[in-house]
This record gives C-alpha cells, structure tokens and sequence, in this order.
C-alpha cells in the first residue's frame, strides 16, 4: 500500500475498502477534501483519517447489545 502523504482517489479506495465509485462520490460531494491539478484528484492521506475519525461510531460493549437483544426476542 503507498504510505505516502498523499493518495490518488484508486489509493483513497483502497485505503478505506471501498469501490472507486463510492470514492469518488465523497470526492465529488465535498465529504472528502481534494486538490485538482490539471486533470488529476489528489487527497491528503489526514483528512481521508479524519473522514474516518468523523465517520467511525462508538464501540458498545457486549452485554449492552446482549440486554437489547434479550429486549426484542421477550
């Protein structure tokens, strides 16, 4: 995997475990910042992990879901 700072939007996928196309619509739709120059999209490999950061939910602990699950089989 290139670890270079910055990524094309083929990395970026990649990166994440996403198709091309879904990458590319976070490009296009403004959720991942871009640079363009001339015909070529250039990410910044921090704010794809601040993407990640900004889009990760909290982790809930076992018995949590264990008790919700109990809650909806009763």
């Amino acid at each position: 995997m290139n670890t270079s700072i910055r990524m094309s939007v083929t990395d970026c996928a990649n990166y994440l475990g996403i198709s091309k196309s879904a990458a590319w619509r976070l490009v296009k739709s403004g959720q991942l910042p871009s640079l363009e120059i001339g015909k070529r999209i250039i990410l910044n490999r921090a704010d794809v992990d601040d993407f990640i950061t900004r889009h990760t939910r909290p982790a809930v602990e076992a018995s949590t879901v264990a008790a919700q699950i109990f809650r909806k089989a009763v």
